[in-house]
């Protein structure tokens, strides 16, 4: 069954170029201009990016100019030319038989890798993968030749102690595989406990041993709790945060010295509310509602200014840009930062001062725009 392919608005410029061949090659004999391949391509990468798309493929003889300044497919193009690379870089995603799809930027097709070609590889993993059968009438066929990038860094299992070191068993859905770890690792973790482990090395072709150290110990895990966290750490969303990110963001605190309040437009006097369900712990944005004179209403977005407390380059930078997002479930959150920030500092709470970057809008009584304005702020 074909899969769906998620279009991206803005494209690489590699994706962007492979977008417009797939134009050509839908319609071999047709002929195009640039502003025609634009408006079919429908993404927002601007007209020059397009331009250097079409060039990019003039250049490898791949699409041909014409004299009235439009472009079409070279009628000496070779469909399978662009197979004839040696590798490529996707991400994996695994059957439940074991073997794997490898989702390719700019292949038209998911390519299957066999069982016995998968190596080491794990669901979500990014690796390089070889082409190995072309696509004439069926799925391209290949094989994986290195993991570049682990999806997963922690992982769920039963723990067993052996003499000199234990294994972590991991089994859940479409993974398993097992964490060896060192005495010293052991954390407190027993003979049949369920445990959290880091994943420290990963085995290679030559000896795939996975090392790893106990994080947390869960002896009276439910069959529920187990699933959800199983879930978590299979999509490659960590439980804990590093010790160091931790150790930054417990370091940080409300700063009201004089030269901060005073770059800051203060809202705290203005009556300002957020919209949330009563059991809300993050609160990311709030309004603010006043009556000014010459019956103009001023209103104001407030965003938290979570950039106030984390710095670019720090440790707490290095983890959210990691992570991307909070991750929401049925009955927990996964937060982007740890929570003395996702719940407090950056929460815009009740009856608390808290930092803000803020859009304010005044409206006359037609409820038109006459003024705006925009910068950082302190909410109330």
């Amino acid at each position: 069954m074909a899969r769906k392919k998620y279009k991206q608005r803005k494209l690489s410029a590699k994706a962007l170029k492979n977008e417009v061949l797939k134009i050509f090659k839908r319609q071999p004999k047709k002929r195009f201009t640039s502003k025609q391949i634009n408006n079919k391509l429908k993404l927002s990468n601007s007209k020059d990016a397009v331009n250097f798309a079409i060039a990019q493929l003039v250049k490898e003889q791949l699409v041909y100019p014409m004299d009235d300044g439009k472009f079409k497919l070279d009628k000496f193009y070779n469909p399978d030319q662009e197979l004839e690379k040696k590798s490529y870089i996707g991400k994996v995603d695994m059957t439940r038989s074991g073997s794997a799809y490898v989702i390719v930027d700019g292949l038209d097709q998911d390519v299957f890798v066999p069982a016995k070609h998968v190596k080491n590889a794990l669901n979500g993993d990014t690796v390089e993968i070889t082409v190995v059968t072309p696509p004439t009438k069926r799925r391209p066929e290949g094989k994986i030749q290195q993991v570049t990038k682990r999806a997963m860094t922690q992982a769920v299992g039963i723990f067993r102690a052996l003499n000199n070191y234990g294994v972590v068993m991991v089994k859940s859905g479409r993974t398993e595989f097992e964490i060896y770890i060192k005495f010293k690792d052991f954390n407190g973790a027993e003979d049949g406990n369920a445990v959290l482990a880091e994943i420290t090395t990963w085995g290679t072709s030559q000896n795939k041993t996975n090392w790893g150290t106990i994080v947390d110990v869960m002896p009276n895990i439910t069959e529920h709790e187990w699933a959800m966290q199983s879930i978590v750490v299979q999509n490659g969303f960590e439980l804990n945060f590093p010790k160091a990110v931790i150790k930054e963001s417990e370091a940080l605190s409300m700063d009201m010295e004089e030269h901060e309040l005073m770059a800051r437009r203060d809202f705290r006097s203005t009556t300002t509310f957020t919209i949330d369900p009563l059991t809300a712990k993050d609160f990311d944005d709030a309004l603010s509602y006043k009556e000014l004179e010459n019956d103009l209403i001023e209103i104001g977005i407030h965003i938290a200014d979570v950039t106030h407390f984390v710095k670019t380059g720090s440790a707490l930078d290095k983890e959210a840009f990691e992570r991307s997002t909070s991750v929401y479930l049925v009955d927990r959150c996964i937060p982007m930062l740890p929570e003395k920030l996702s719940n407090n500092l950056c929460s815009l709470v009740p009856n608390e001062d808290r930092f803000c970057f803020s859009a304010v809008f005044k409206f006359n009584n037609k409820h038109k725009i006459v003024d705006r304005w925009f910068g950082k702020t302190i909410i109330h």
